[in-house]
């Protein structure tokens, strides 16, 4: 009966969606595997739907889908309010749905299908937006469209955010969320379609994940887990989040391996196609055979340089692949893959301060239970809970059952670690002591550099002046770096309201810090107390689109920093990008450190690791955007200075396009020209001509 049904469909249909004709059967025809058949199932009678209000579709579009969803899911006619997941619906039909909308030239992404899963809804969501002006977020800015899409959006405790894996499939939170504890939400984070400006490296596919959890939680403690390729992204959005100061509560990797393990570049296309196989039947009937071993013979069935059509073609005739799953779709599962272990090779992820909890496959072999990751993480952070089954068949009944047991266990466990990435030293430094009553000046050094940067500055100003410099959070390569501006800001708030209370203050910022330096006094002028003077030396003007994607791999970040040196040098230290391609990041530092050493950037003493600090706190400054919340209505002096590298009237274009992008957060702005390039600047002779603008400005 009705019961029966909604058994065997694992979901609560209304009594309107099981037909008359299902009734009246004695048995329920199933798959081998014990799935409910239902290309078996007779076709309802005349009146089988007789229950349902039955509304025509209105318009043109609602027409077109309602006819679409009708093909898809082998029903005579759909209602405008029908909804596609309660009428059987699921993420391959999904695929399907949205594939054969873009041949009518309709087109959303598939998580816009969970967000209005029926006609009336998504032709709304087809309707043309009222126009807006283009925004350029510039030549590393990234779009991050799409949504969290809710799996099992209710619960009373903090929802689980499973990251899409390696081709960019979520379907395996279908398998698993039955088996999660059911007072725990569940969302999936959906891979972009590659239709979409692509994203190309893991921290850029992870900020696009963090918004997409925020827009659904706000605020921590937060919960994500991935399988595979997934758990790199769980990790790395852990990282982010923590460098937001949010509290991080899970982090969960199932069966993820190292980015630098040797297992990932030992793959090959049998790898890849037995797991795209996998990957494409974890779907609701997705065929006979997709029981407990089905994994286990994939990578056999997968031939190497066989044409992709054909394979797809033979695959579907022996049952190993649904037949709609379709050739676009299984090349596109396959090119996100390959996309995203071009990312890994770049990757290399820094040790969070929060327990990482590690899901390998108990048959898998793989000796190193922690696939690569002990070499990150110390052993209380580190946390190895094998599950049964290989990497593939752990998400195959009866082991997915196992494998969401273990995570609900590991849910309700103690925490260890799992606080914000701010209990740390007080980032104050005092460079200067001056005298008692006079207001003091707080400095916020540029991407990738100390507090020493402005030891020059404070043995050039008035004596009287107490100068502190306030010290980014990663340098010493052990702690978090900040991922926003507006985090590093409040960061550093804290430690300027304990030094100094009251009375007034005065703020300078260099390069990337002169936007944290501008939100600082955003900040400091809403809550009644603005600063005295702000001072932004050298800044790039803020973001237009503040949800821009900035991306820079681990390639590109080392050779913008070696542009940087040469800048503090004045002289070129002979690293190219080909120097750069052919090692890794420890090798690029060696050479990095051995130039220095020549040029006299660095203490004889030192060692290369001593470059990983500044290298990823950096790294993290290129990749941030920054949107001013508001405009700052008081004084600012932007000091600006010429680029070696470009001529004159370069630079003078330069020049006129930052005033003038910089007056549309501060009308009250005075130019000044400053002496030196962007690092000299803070450099004898050069640093004198600073020092005297914040002398004017302090009257």
């Amino acid at each position: 009966g009705a019961d029966v049904l909604r058994a065997h469909l694992g979901q609560a249909l209304p009594e309107y969606m099981v037909p008359a004709a299902y009734l009246r059967l004695d048995a329920l025809p199933v798959t081998p595997n014990g799935k409910l058949d239902r290309r078996a199932l007779p076709a309802p009678e005349g009146d089988a739907y007789a229950r349902h209000d039955y509304e025509a579709p209105v318009g043109e579009t609602e027409r077109a889908l309602a006819e679409i969803w009708a093909e898809v899911l082998g029903l005579e006619r759909v209602s405008r309010h029908d909804n596609f997941f309660e009428l059987g619906g699921h993420s391959l039909l999904a695929m399907q749905l949205i594939a054969y909308m873009r041949e009518v030239d309709l087109h959303v992404e598939v998580q816009a299908l969970f967000e209005a899963p029926t006609p009336a809804e998504l032709a709304r969501l087809l309707a043309p937006p009222v126009a807006e002006a283009p925004s350029d977020g510039g030549p590393e800015a990234r779009g991050s469209g799409g949504r969290a899409i809710p799996v099992r959006p209710s619960g009373s405790r903090p929802p689980l955010f499973l990251v899409h894996e390696g081709a960019g499939s979520t379907a395996y939170a279908q398998v698993l969320h039955p088996h999660i504890d059911p007072e725990i939400p569940v969302y999936a984070l959906p891979a972009p379609s590659l239709s979409d400006a692509p994203l190309r490296t893991v921290e850029g596919m992870a900020a696009r994940l963090v918004r997409m959890i925020r827009e659904v939680q706000p605020a921590g403690p937060y919960r994500v887990a991935g399988w595979s390729f997934g758990g790199t992204l769980a990790y790395e959005i852990a990282s982010q989040l923590l460098g937001e100061d949010e509290a991080v509560e899970f982090v969960g990797m199932i069966d993820s391996f190292h980015p630098g393990h040797p297992r990932l570049a030992a793959r090959d296309a049998a790898d890849e196609h037995g797991a795209l196989l996998h990957v494409a039947r974890m779907a609701p009937d997705a065929g006979a055979g997709a029981g407990a071993g089905a994994g286990a013979d994939l990578e056999a069935a997968a031939p190497g340089e066989v044409e992709l059509e054909a394979f797809v073609a033979r695959c579907r005739a022996e049952g190993r692949l649904p037949a709609h799953v379709t050739v676009a779709q299984f090349r596109e599962m396959r090119d996100h893959r390959r996309a995203h272990e071009r990312a890994l090779r770049e990757y290399r992820p820094q040790p969070v301060p929060v327990a990482v909890h590690q899901f390998p496959a108990a048959e898998s072999p793989e000796p190193d239970p922690s696939r690569g990751w002990a070499a990150v993480l110390p052993a209380p952070l580190l946390q190895v809970v094998p599950v049964p089954g290989t990497h593939l068949s752990m998400m195959s009944p009866p082991h997915a059952g196992a494998l969401g047991a273990a995570l609900s266990r590991r849910l309700d466990a103690p925490r260890a670690g799992g606080g914000p990435g701010v209990r740390d030293a007080v980032p104050l430094v005092k460079l200067r002591g001056g005298r008692p009553g006079v207001a003091p000046l707080f400095c916020v050094p540029g991407a990738g550099t100390s507090v020493t940067s402005f030891i020059e500055l404070a043995g050039c100003v008035d004596p009287s002046w107490p100068v502190l410099g306030l010290q980014p959070r990663g340098m010493d390569g052990g702690t978090v770096p900040h991922t926003t501006v507006a985090a590093a800001a409040e960061h550093y708030l804290r430690a300027v309201r304990e030094a100094c209370p009251e009375g007034p203050l005065h703020l300078l910022g260099h390069s990337f810090g002169g936007w944290v330096a501008f939100e600082m006094a955003l900040r400091l002028r809403e809550a009644g107390r603005p600063a005295a003077s702000l001072t932004l030396l050298d800044s790039e003007v803020p973001d237009d689109d503040g949800s821009s994607i900035r991306e820079y791999d681990g390639r590109d970040a080392f050779l913008a920093l070696v542009e940087v040196l040469e800048l503090t040098a004045e002289r070129p230290l002979g690293i190219g990008s080909a120097d750069a391609a052919v090692r890794d990041e420890g090798g690029r530092l060696k050479l990095l450190h051995g130039r220095m050493l020549e040029c006299g950037l660095i203490n004889a003493r030192s060692t290369h690791e001593t470059l990983y600090g500044p290298l990823r706190t950096f790294a993290r400054c290129l990749r941030t955007t920054y949107r001013p919340a508001g405009v700052y209505p008081g004084p600012l002096r932007l000091v600006l200075v010429d680029d070696p590298r470009r001529d004159a009237d370069a630079n003078r274009a330069q020049l006129a396009e930052t005033v003038h992008g910089w007056r549309r957060w501060a009308p009250g702005l005075v130019f000044s020209a400053g002496a030196g390039n962007h690092v000299t600047a803070l450099r004898p002779p050069h640093v004198a001509s600073l020092a005297a603008c914040l002398a004017r400005d302090r009257g």
